[in-house]
């Protein structure tokens, strides 16, 4: 074998120690990359934790090109330095560019992108950044004398210590100098370990990558505010931090303050819906006969500010899960003296384990969100959340929860959305009443209780200080019958909404029609399509077609593996779990989300263990390579997919319950079963048979293996992000992730064909 090395690769073995740095260094700008362009997408994305399926597949897919091309193209093998810069370059213009492709795209602030654009936009983004760090990291990995194994365990290591970092550094540091820092040591490790020996181009521009990464690292913020300002025509960005859980950004315009969280407005001071916010807080307390506490859970803390204000005589508490959100939005209510004093006590805590946790019990509780947008805020409009509510209301206690539109004009989308919380209500409350305000209110008790006009109105009158729109003749002009009996026509059962289920945790039915409702706003056709995925008869035949797909899978893997020997097996299993370990790794993301409200800090900690069981697994599969039996490999890949089989098979039950370390554990052990298979293949192209028959194929095979596990995992990353989640729940796409584990499973144990 030491006689083909210097055929394979042109630099000596004393070269390796240098080319592990490089390898560690690629991975530490790869991951900080892509966890930071992850965060600033679904930011600018409106905190869909969907656009991070999205964001990661696109990322491997591109990855999967560059290192495809690297592996084909052999002039690129030897440009290190020129590659170098263009990923350090093309990683740091991916950061404003990630909020500068909405109004690139004609996409107006605050609007939704639907998925045909999202999937625009990202590829956009990621597309030269992904591709460079694939073909760099195959160009390293060709100058390791130990092969592809050892390089994807050098990487790794790079993943997991900045993976590490900037779960704890993103808060303290701007995304785009976090990006500008992590790219300093690969400056270090070609400046250094490699030296500029290339042309006099390669040199000027690996030289510019090294200034404007040390120029960005002090000057990112002033870069990141430009970039919000421009894509927020005519608004000031006087702040844009990096919370513990989102993307807070302030606006200020003729002295008005507007504050986005992921991209959304959340608060606006001086306010511009005065009959929604007065309308949510006051309807809710006057329909209860003698309210004496008040829980308000949400974004918007001008509910709690107006309600505290027209009725001081109750005792108000808002619960919010940001507390940097909350310090922002207290400040900017605090710059508006019609709202001062502010009356409310603030907890900062997420509002289920607030909910779960709790021994106080309230009269009312009103929720200020209209739809869910993520799973972090589908939580809040599922069964168990109203559950929750329920154990915490007083008797007597009422729930209202506002929905989007205008009553009187509802579309069918918004219809379906508003029969499905009707229906989801009425699993923990016995009594749910549409009310017809200047939008849907849906109020819930276990009692009967009444929405007389004459009722309403005169508790109105007793309020210490007058509502700005909120007086006897609008009410009475809001309850007109009329009004109230097309509402509640419109979301009675059978009455042809399209509005089906109810919504849970882990199947967020009401999040799947929101999305509907966006895509079709913004792109009927798309909105059209995606709408009928969901009907029951179209989800039957999916089923069918699901099964048909992981039957022919099957039997390719079977047809290829008999005829074409192991190899095609060994090939198969990297194309599966780089698929399933995708779904698995996404899902597990959904799941914290789920969980815990946030991902935005966890996907550093997830992402992390990913990596570290990668690197765990690679070196395995290195030291298990060296078993020459060839029923011990099978055994070995067999075991692995069980193992990952068991890892979506958990997924569920994760969801439910358990520590968030299980959630880190089980990301860890997946990340394991893919590193061993693929450190396990890339050391069985490196035998001293197969370089002696074909010295000339070891890169080329590097690079299609490389691009077989990055192809399954943008494939399974996109499936489970955009159409399996959201259609079928997370639990039939843990099913699904783990069928194609066992089919992988059962052709690692199809017979070769004998041959004369």
């Amino acid at each position: 074998m030491t006689g083909n090395r210097s055929s394979l690769f042109p630099h000596p073995p004393s070269r390796a120690p240098s080319s592990a740095l490089l390898l560690v260094t690629i991975g530490a700008l790869g991951i900080v990359s892509q966890i930071v362009l992850l965060r600033e997408l679904m930011a600018a994305c409106g905190g869909n934790e969907f656009s991070v399926g999205v964001t990661v597949a696109t990322w491997i897919l591109c990855e999967a090109l560059g290192a495809w091309l690297a592996g084909r193209t052999s002039c690129i093998v030897h440009r290190r330095s020129f590659l170098s810069a263009l990923s350090i370059l093309s990683s740091l213009a991916a950061v404003p560019a990630a909020v500068l492709i909405r109004p690139v795209l004609g996409v107006l602030p605050g609007e939704t992108l639907s998925i045909p654009l999202l999937l625009l936009a990202t590829f956009a983004v990621v597309l030269l950044p992904a591709a460079a760090h694939g073909a760099l990291f195959v160009t390293a990995a060709a100058h390791r004398t130990q092969g592809i194994g050892s390089a994807y365990v050098w990487e790794g290591a790079g993943t997991v210590l900045a993976g590490i970092s900037v779960f704890l550094l993103l808060s303290r540091f701007p995304s785009l100098s976090l990006v500008a820092l992590s790219a300093l040591p690969l400056v270090v490790a070609v400046g250094v370990g490699h030296g500029l020996t290339q042309t006099r181009w390669t040199t000027l521009t690996f030289g510019s990558a090294a200034l404007v990464s040390l120029a960005l690292v002090v000057f990112g913020l002033p870069v990141e505010k430009l970039a919000w300002g421009a894509a927020w025509r005519g608004q000031r960005v006087t702040a844009a931090a990096n919370s513990p859980y989102g993307k807070i950004v302030r606006l200020e315009r003729a002295g008005q303050q507007l504050i986005l969280y992921d991209g959304l407005p959340v608060l606006t001071v001086p306010s511009t819906a005065i009959e929604r916010i007065e309308e949510l807080a006051l309807l809710p307390v006057l329909v209860h006969p003698a309210p004496r506490r008040v829980l308000v859970i949400g974004d918007d803390l001008a509910v709690p500010a107006a309600l505290a204000r027209f009725r001081p005589d109750l005792e108000v508490t808002a619960v919010q899960l940001d507390p940097w959100l909350a310090h922002m939005s207290l400040s900017a209510l605090s710059s508006d003296s019609s709202l001062l004093p502010l009356l409310f006590s603030l907890t900062t805590a997420d509002p289920v384990a607030f909910l779960k946790t709790s021994r106080d019990t309230f009269d009312c509780i009103v929720l200020t969100d209209a739809a869910p947008t993520s799973l972090g805020s589908s939580r809040l409009f599922a069964a168990e959340f109203y559950q929750h509510c329920r154990q915490r209301l007083a008797p007597g206690g009422i729930l209202a929860t506002p929905g989007p539109g205008n009553p009187t004009g509802l579309s069918p989308d918004l219809i379906g959305l508003l029969a499905t919380r009707l229906r989801t209500l009425k699993t923990a409350f016995g009594h749910v009443l549409p009310v017809a305000a200047d939008f849907p209110i849906l109020v819930a008790s276990n009692r009967p209780f009444s929405v007389a006009t004459e009722t309403l109105t005169s508790r109105l009158d007793r309020l210490s200080a007058t509502p700005r729109l909120l007086d006897s003749s609008y009410v009475t002009g809001l309850l007109d019958p009329f009004r109230q009996h097309a509402l509640a026509s419109a979301l009675e059962p059978g009455a042809g909404n399209p509005g089906t289920g109810t919504s849970s945790a882990a199947s967020p039915r009401e999040l799947y029609l929101n999305m509907v409702r966006e895509n079709r706003l913004v792109s009927p056709a798309f909105g059209t399509f995606y709408a009928r995925l969901g009907s029951s008869s179209i989800v039957r035949r999916l089923s069918f077609f699901s099964f048909i797909v992981l039957a022919t899978l099957l039997a390719v893997g079977l047809v290829g593996t008999f005829s074409r020997g192991h190899s095609f097996g060994r090939g198969f299993a990297i194309l599966t779990s780089g698929f399933s370990g995708a779904a698995v790794s996404s899902l597990l993301i959904f799941a914290w989300q789920v969980r815990f409200g946030s991902v935005f800090s966890g996907v550093s900690l997830l992402v992390a263990a990913f990596m570290l069981g990668t690197v765990a697994g690679g070196s395995l599969g290195k030291r298990r390579f060296h078993v020459p039996r060839p029923s011990s490999l099978v055994l070995s890949f067999v075991v692995s997919d069980i193992a990952l089989m068991s890892c979506a098979a958990a997924v569920p039950a994760l969801t439910r319950g358990g520590p968030a370390g299980f959630l880190v554990t089980a990301n860890c052990l997946a990340g394991a079963c893919l590193g061993f298979q693929f450190a396990l293949a890339g050391s069985i192209i490196r035998r001293p048979s197969f370089v002696a028959s074909a010295p000339q194929s070891a890169v080329r095979r590097a690079g299609v293996l490389t691009a077989l596990d990055l192809a399954g995992g943008s494939l399974g990353g996109m499936l489970t992000a955009l159409f399996v989640v959201p259609v079928f729940g997370i639990g039939v796409a843990a099913l699904f992730a783990g069928a194609v584990k066992l089919a992988s499973a059962l052709v690692q144990l199809t017979p070769k064909r004998r041959t004369s």
